[in-house]
């Protein structure tokens, strides 16, 4: 049970800063990141002419256009709420998060 919000926040997290996406942004190859943290990357890149996905590696011929990837904004706002409730409330050991609903938080019980 743990395992599902460990999941959903990794899932939720930018591969380059490892924390929640931050204004996050899809790139061609559908992996998404941190608007800043993407965009610093391919600043790196950009003398050499040559961008690519930090994930996979995918190189493109130009620097692609962000868009922001609306739904995982909403995801990473609720998750960071949840995290922050969670930290508040010092009776709860951890959280059980649905897909269906993001608002769906099971108190799991101390042993």
């Amino acid at each position: 049970m743990a395992q599902q919000a460990e999941l959903q926040t990794e899932t939720l997290s930018c591969s380059i800063c490892l924390d929640l996406l931050k204004e996050p942004v899809t790139v061609p190859c559908g992996h998404s990141y941190c608007r800043t943290c993407i965009s610093s990357f391919w600043d790196g890149e950009k003398e050499k002419n040559n961008y690519s996905c930090p994930q996979c590696r995918k190189k493109f011929t130009e620097r692609p256009d962000l868009v922001k990837n609306i739904m995982l904004a909403e995801l990473s706002f609720k998750m960071s709420i949840l995290c922050l409730m969670w930290a508040c409330n010092g009776r709860v050991t951890g959280l059980i998060l649905t897909w269906s609903s993001l608002w769906d938080v099971e108190q799991v019980p101390q042993h």
